[in-house]
């Protein structure tokens, strides 16, 4: 059939054998003797293929794939040669042979693996044994087929495969599994499995294959990796754990020589020392107590913190109180004890020079904004003198804050407010 452009649309069939019938599913009581259109309207890929034959006068001899209305997927021998203003198809049925060569096929790659495939009943008897298995478990397919599929598993170890065969069984599917099992010669070896059905034409499951992977050498590798990693984190929380006890031993130390100097500036200098001595502390601390010893969450360090310089200076939450806003930022240790010393720096100014009255709030904040982590330190205090310079300080603190911002790549900034001042770091940080 032809369109008004003269294009072939369709084939009308003008002789067809019960063969033909048959692949195009018409009864044969039906089969008429002459012209009929959409004989090939199941197939749309044999007009495509008949058309270009029409066209070109060439010919096709190969072998393809037809989806019939009930057998479904059928491999078939395609011949097709012009005649006239036709074609004249052979169509040969070859599923047999390819099922057959499949067959061979997939024989061939089980008994070459180098893994072990291993089929079982349901009831668990062993019916095939490559050469694979061979290799792995020691046993000739002659002395494993037949056995209970328990051959290589050793006794008193509880098998994964029992449950996981049985979920199989019916009809659920199963993750790979891990498991131990015996050579012949009694070694025990580690291996993954992988289990999949076995089902008839119906469907139904008739057995069980297994495909068997030795990973004895890493899994004792994996074994030596965690045995390593422990002993390296035991040690590391040693040495953590002794810094922070030293450092709690000199912030002491400190502490007793301040309570015996007379002169003011001597003690107020002792008592900066130690509350810097206790930053780094209170690091060791967190860094102690972390389930990843490599980052140091800042909003539970920056509380710490708070806590050493209340007990530093004995104050109370009666007269100067302080809120913290910290986001929960985890920091590597050579940006988070610079960051932590800047904040005991700004804190503590705030307490001893924010409130002669002894009274007033601190808040400290730590966010992310955009790509930035900024610092924040803010009080309602008495605010700076109006001769304050942030370029010119003789302040050992805050040009101690200075330094530890360029160290960290940040910058200081200064907030005049109505009432008090805050000071803020702002820095990026790319492990964050």
């Amino acid at each position: 059939m032809r369109d008004a452009s003269g294009a072939i649309t369709d084939f009308n069939v003008v002789e067809m054998n019960s063969v033909g019938a048959n692949l195009i599913a018409q009864p044969m009581a039906a089969l008429p003797r002459e012209s009929q259109r959409g004989r090939f309207a199941r197939h749309p890929e044999l007009v495509s293929k008949h058309r270009a034959v029409t066209d070109t006068r060439g010919l096709i001899d190969e072998e393809t794939v037809l989806h019939r209305p009930v057998l479904g997927p059928t491999w078939f021998h395609h011949q097709a040669v012009p005649v006239g203003d036709g074609v004249a198809v052979t169509l040969r049925d070859i599923s047999r042979r390819k099922r057959d060569e499949h067959a061979r096929l997939v024989a061939s790659i089980v008994a070459s693996s180098n893994d072990a495939i291993i089929a079982q009943s349901t009831s668990g008897i062993i019916e095939s044994w490559n050469v694979g298995a061979e290799r792995l478990y020691g046993y000739s397919a002659e002395e494993a087929i037949g056995q209970a599929r328990t051959l290589a598993v050793p006794p008193d170890h509880v098998d994964p495969v029992v449950v996981l065969v049985d979920r199989l069984v019916r009809g659920e599917r199963v993750e790979d599994c891990e498991a131990i099992r015996q050579r012949k010669d009694g070694s025990l070896i580690d291996v993954s499995i992988r289990l999949s059905p076995i089902c008839d034409d119906a469907g139904a499951v008739t057995g069980v294959s297994a495909i068997a992977r030795d990973i004895t050498a890493s899994k004792e590798a994996e074994r030596r990796l965690k045995a390593s990693l422990q002993e390296k984190e035991v040690l590391l929380e040693e040495v953590h754990h002794r810094v922070k006890n030293n450092l709690q031993v000199i912030s002491s130390l400190l502490n007793i020589e301040a309570g015996r100097m007379t002169n003011p500036e001597a003690v107020t200098a002792f008592r900066k020392s130690q509350t810097r001595v206790r930053s780094i502390a209170a690091f060791h601390e967190g860094v102690y107590q972390a389930s990843d010893l490599a980052h140091v969450d800042m909003a539970r360090y920056i509380g710490d913190l708070l806590r050493g310089l209340r007990a530093t200076y004995g104050l109370t939450g009666d007269g100067v109180s302080v809120t913290v806003d910290a986001a929960s930022v985890a920091l590597s240790a050579d940006v988070a004890i610079p960051c932590g010393l800047i904040a005991n720096e700004l804190i503590t100014n705030a307490f001893k020079h924010a409130f002669p009255g002894g009274h007033g709030t601190i808040s400290v904040t730590f966010q992310r904004t955009d790509e930035h982590l900024v610092l924040r330190v803010a009080d309602d205090g008495v605010g700076l003198p109006s001769s304050f310079d942030l370029t010119a300080l003789d302040s050992l603190g805050l040009q101690l804050v200075q330094t530890l911002s360029e160290q960290i790549g940040g910058a200081v900034g200064v907030e005049r407010r109505a009432r008090g001042v805050a000071f803020s770091v702002k820095f990026t940080a790319a492990n964050s």
